[in-house]
């Protein structure tokens, strides 16, 4: 108790201790059921972009060739995800795009999940007036619905710019194309992790 006066907390307030970045990569199945390897890696670079699809790219060197072989053989782009563990969280998550093998390593490219909205057509007319989070939210379910194995979810915050959007299924718009259009206009979003958050620019 008096540590946390002397150090201006308050009462009830959770402390979490600053991590050393310890890393850990998986390869796992889209939605993050079955993991199938933990990634020995030389490089890793990935961040987290503003209205935008953020990617993750590791070098690895193949530490035991045997053991990893399988596994290695086993990766198909869209069909397999990259998870960047940091201290014991998943930090960063997504669809592997690319994978580029040569004799002791191989190099990953891998997109957060809003990739999978470049994939995917809106399939439901729409006719709505709502704040613009509420909008990007329902555009995301509805082009998830189709398919939800990649586990997105979107949560709208309230950005306090009202809009109306139309959308005929017939018109075959792109999901990314029209969340693109509403971060013009007054929204922000972002990938953490599953989820895609909202906000005001």
């Amino acid at each position: 108790g008096h540590d946390r006066q002397r150090h201006g907390l308050r009462p009830g307030v959770v402390v979490k201790r600053l991590g050393c970045g310890d890393y850990q990569l998986f390869l796992q199945t889209v939605g993050g059921s079955n993991r199938l390897a933990l990634i020995p890696f030389m490089s890793l670079t990935h961040g987290r972009r503003l209205n935008e699809i953020s990617d993750a790219r590791v070098m690895s060197g193949v530490v035991d060739p045997a053991k990893c072989a399988d596994a290695l053989r086993s990766i198909n782009p869209w069909q397999h995800e990259l998870a960047v563990w940091r201290d014991d969280e998943e930090a960063w998550v997504g669809p592997i795009v690319k994978v580029k093998y040569q004799r002791d390593r191989f190099e990953i490219t891998a997109r957060d999940l809003t990739a999978w909205l470049e994939r995917r057509f809106l399939p439901t007319d729409r006719d709505i007036t709502d704040d613009l989070s509420v909008i990007a939210a329902l555009f995301i379910r509805d082009a998830m619905d189709q398919s939800p194995d990649p586990g997105m979810t979107a949560v709208p915050q309230p950005c306090g710019v009202e809009g109306r959007r139309r959308v005929k299924a017939t018109t075959y718009r792109r999901a990314a194309d029209e969340l693109r259009e509403l971060a013009r206009t007054g929204l922000d979003y972002t990938a953490i992790g599953r989820t895609v958050l909202f906000g005001g620019e």
